[in-house]
């Protein structure tokens, strides 16, 4: 998380990319997260769009 530069496409790409195959995006999923949710990661909240 430290290294990532949400500010920046690829970067905010490569975060995206990563936390699905960390598998984190499927565990926000089945602890209920929605489209327009804030999730916060860290010290960073960003809106969830699926």
């Amino acid at each position: 998380m430290s290294r990532a530069n949400l500010e920046d496409n690829e970067s905010l790409y490569y975060f995206q990319k990563s936390i699905r195959f960390l598998g984190v995006e499927e565990r926000l999923k089945s602890m209920g997260v929605k489209e327009g949710d804030t999730v916060k990661f860290l010290d960073w909240e960003m809106e969830w769009f699926d």
